[in-house]
């Protein structure tokens, strides 16, 4: 290679794509030229980044990968391929952060020295597009379009062309053509959630965007179905209140307009059912309920009925559970559920839910204390009264064992004429219920064991040859 070939490629190698065609994302043409210089660049960057700093303290780690005196000088086309790779990492989980406060002024300053100092836009196009495509129908959009190299998403190509938002409807209409742009919007959830940069803005377009593919006459197909239930029944067990109740929605709607199979539902209901959080128990509920009965056939000894017995048993002890009856709102929804749904194999919990809605100073109390009955709450009683009612032998074995537990539990010396506190608290409750519990009722004594004859063959058999006998 001679020495002019060697200059050349030394030019290209240290080729600034920002700086020769003054990309930018906040100024014009003419105005990009005055901000263009490192130090302009830099100085807007971290004005923007204090800003975002008093709005969201996540931000602060970020300071020393972005903000630092190395991070003044970077040159992105003559790092390693190691030294990318950890850049590329960081702006993964930046840029789901900066999306929450694109309106802000602080995060499109913060924009604008990223595609200055790091070529955000050529190397990072994909990052770039999920942080803005919550934003796909505001004036934000196309701005970004614009400094962007589209090559390898040429879906967005006509947008940028026509300088104008994207339209619901034209996103909705690629993701039915595009697999690759269906997925990529699943993709913009998960990393909101692995990165825990959940915004409602983030929500609020994955909900948009997937409902109104399933609402179209052609928008669910198997492909879709494989991709899409088991990314909502991830998200429903996310930590995230606004994601579980998207999630939640997407799959009523889903249920609604496909014709799942019933071992499909059941796995669904169930997954749900595990998942269900204390904070929203009542639409977790819900949406199993709407499962059991969409679809549901009016024969219960239909194979659909006897798929889904099983799972909505679980269910009901799981919101039994979690629940804790206290919810005015949700518990007539659950005691119509309780009283027709056979929870007989479920005795343990059945008693577990029971002793969970008791007040805790109650069964630590002793039994000579009798306001202990008269101050159980009213929500516990009504739940006594109905599992006594519709599942009284479940409740009796329950019961049963956990007694004995209790009592082997507490058989350490105790003062004189004491028993077992949750007994006595029980006896006193049910005192008023038509229900006598078969496991406070205490059975009757056995009859003396009848005394055997002696065998004669026994008390004859020699006993000379063993050793110890004389």
């Amino acid at each position: 290679m001679s020495a002019s070939d060697q200059l050349v490629a030394i030019a290209k190698a240290r080729f600034d794509p920002v700086t020769a065609k003054h990309v930018s994302f906040l100024f014009g043409e003419k105005d990009a030229e005055s901000h263009m210089d490192r130090d302009s660049l830099f100085q807007l960057g971290f004005t923007g980044f204090q800003e975002l700093l008093k709005l969201d303290a996540r931000f602060a780690p970020f300071e020393k990968i972005f903000f630092s005196i190395a991070a003044k000088e970077f040159n992105r086309t003559q790092q390693t391929r190691g030294e990318s790779a950890h850049l590329d990492a960081s702006l993964r989980v930046f840029l789901p952060l900066l999306s929450g406060h694109l309106v802000q002024s602080g995060a499109q300053k913060v924009l604008e020295y990223l595609i200055g100092a790091f070529q955000v836009h050529i190397y990072n196009v994909g990052e770039v597009l999920a942080c803005f495509m919550p934003y796909h129908e505001t004036e934000l959009f196309p701005r970004i379009l614009k400094v962007l190299n589209l090559q390898s998403w040429p879906q967005f190509a006509p947008f940028k062309k026509q300088n104008i938002p994207m339209p619901k409807q034209s996103l909705i209409d690629g993701c039915m053509k595009d697999e690759r742009l269906m997925q990529f919007v699943f993709t913009i959830m998960k990393r909101a959630i692995s990165t825990q940069c959940m915004f409602p803005s983030t929500v609020s377009f994955f909900t948009t965007v997937l409902a109104g593919v399933m609402q179209t006459p052609t928008g669910i197909t198997e492909n879709f179905i494989r991709t899409a239930l088991p990314s909502f029944l991830d998200i429903a067990a996310c930590p995230f209140a606004d994601a579980q109740q998207a999630a939640l929605t997407l799959v009523m709607l889903l249920v609604h307009r496909a014709a799942l199979t019933p071992a499909v539902v059941a796995t669904s209901m169930r997954q749900l059912a595990q998942a269900a959080s204390d904070a929203l128990v009542g639409p977790f509920l819900g949406t199993l309920s709407f499962l059991w009965n969409v679809g549901h056939p009016r024969d219960p000894a239909e194979d659909e009925a006897a798929a889904r017995m099983p799972v909505m048993e679980d269910a009901v002890v799981v919101a039994l559970m979690k629940l804790g009856w206290k919810d005015a709102g949700v518990r007539l929804r659950l005691e119509q559920l309780v009283a027709r749904c056979p929870l007989e194999a479920h005795a343990a919990l059945l008693t577990e839910a029971l002793l969970a809605n008791l007040p805790a100073a109650d069964l630590a109390a002793e039994p000579e204390a009798e306001e202990a009955a008269d101050s159980l709450p009213a929500h516990a009683r009504r739940l006594l009264e109905l599992l006594a009612k519709h599942h009284g032998k479940a409740l009796d074995r329950g019961l049963a064992m956990y007694l004995r537990s209790e009592t082997v539990r507490l058989a350490a010396p105790r003062p004189a004429g004491r028993g077992c506190p949750v007994r006595a608290l029980l006896e006193r409750v049910f005192a008023d219920t038509t229900h006598r519990l078969v496991a406070l009722t205490p059975p009757p004594p056995l009859p003396p064991r009848a005394l055997r004859p002696p065998n004669p063959q026994v008390s004859q058999l020699r006993t000379d040859w063993l050793p110890c006998c004389p």
